[in-house]
């Protein structure tokens, strides 16, 4: 196993911390043009928003459909909590995949 897969192993631990996350995960992002006013400074505005669909949409999904199936069911909250765990499994390995391919 690289070194590279372990950094982002501890990163997705402190993904909820959101900006610090670069910090804490020791990723250095390099900008060339830091500190000049040439308005590239939303360059990564767009992986933003990525990731961040990449946590909601799963979430919503597996929440919404445990949440119909336990009424179907009668299990009420069992399976929107299992949908909720799925969620965050599923969201923790796109953003892994999202964050190696980044890092390459």
């Amino acid at each position: 196993m690289k070194d590279g897969d372990n950094r982002l192993r501890g990163c997705i631990l402190f993904l909820p911390f959101g900006l610090f996350s670069n910090i804490l995960c020791g990723v250095e992002i390099k900008d060339d043009n830091a500190g000049k006013p040439d308005g590239n400074n939303f360059k990564l505005l767009p992986l933003a928003f990525e990731l961040g669909y990449t946590i909601a949409i799963p979430l919503v999904f597996f929440a919404l459909l445990g949440k119909f199936v336990d009424k179907l069911l009668g299990t009420s909250p069992i399976l929107l909590l299992a949908g909720i765990l799925l969620s965050i499994l599923a969201s923790s390995f796109l953003v892994y995949r999202k964050m190696k391919e980044i890092l390459k």
